[in-house]
């Protein structure tokens, strides 16, 4: 990870939190351009990777292309950079609505080579080595982010950025990185995320 100092810096798992990563234009227009498309959110499951509504996860979401927009391969370069991975490896952008008290379980991000189908999932662009949540604003109470078995919280401030490894550097599966969005309070949550393979998706 190569872009500006990080606020929060762990080795195992390798995970940062970036300030002001996001100016407050670039937040608000992901905002304004999620908007008319969120839906509910869903999980993938099963051997034909399909998309299913979860307990787990109540938020609304929806997904941009890669490159949908200008502003947006703007965002996406700075992720390249931040991450110091080729643009072409990551997926697009996902931005995700959480009103009062809705919720994502703890769960992990890397494909769990336990699972049925797991090869199915790598066809694409193999692992997902990094996860990048963006935290677009923050004009509400609670919603941290947290990682149970490190017992952290990050609190979810506006143009900040959240980034972690799903795998170890040995290229196994980094278990420390289970972690769910809490619910806000007082008010909606926004965030982006974005993942990024070991390969071109």
């Amino acid at each position: 990870m190569s872009r500006g100092k990080p606020a929060v810096w762990l080795d195992i798992p390798r995970l940062a939190v970036f300030p002001n990563f996001l100016s407050d234009d670039e937040c608000d227009y992901l905002v304004e351009r999620a908007k008319p498309k969120l839906t509910r959110s869903t999980v993938v499951a099963g051997e034909d990777k399909l998309d299913m509504v979860h307990e787990g996860r109540t938020s609304s979401g929806c997904c941009f292309e890669r490159g949908e927009t200008e502003k947006i391969t703007t965002i996406e370069r700075k992720l390249a950079m931040l991450t110091a991975t080729p643009l072409e490896n990551g997926e697009g952008l996902q931005v995700l609505r959480y009103e009062e008290d809705q919720y994502y379980r703890p769960h992990h991000d890397y494909f769990d080579p336990t699972l049925p189908g797991y090869d199915k999932y790598l066809e694409r662009g193999g692992q997902r080595l990094y996860t990048v949540i963006m935290y677009l604003n923050d004009d509400f109470d609670q919603g941290e982010t947290e990682f149970p078995i490190l017992r952290m919280l990050i609190p979810p401030i506006k143009g900040s950025a959240l980034v972690f490894a799903n795998v170890a550097p040995n290229g196994r599966i980094d278990d420390q990185t289970l972690h769910g969005g809490r619910e806000p309070k007082n008010g909606t949550k926004y965030i982006a995320t974005k993942w990024i393979r070991q390969g071109v998706y």
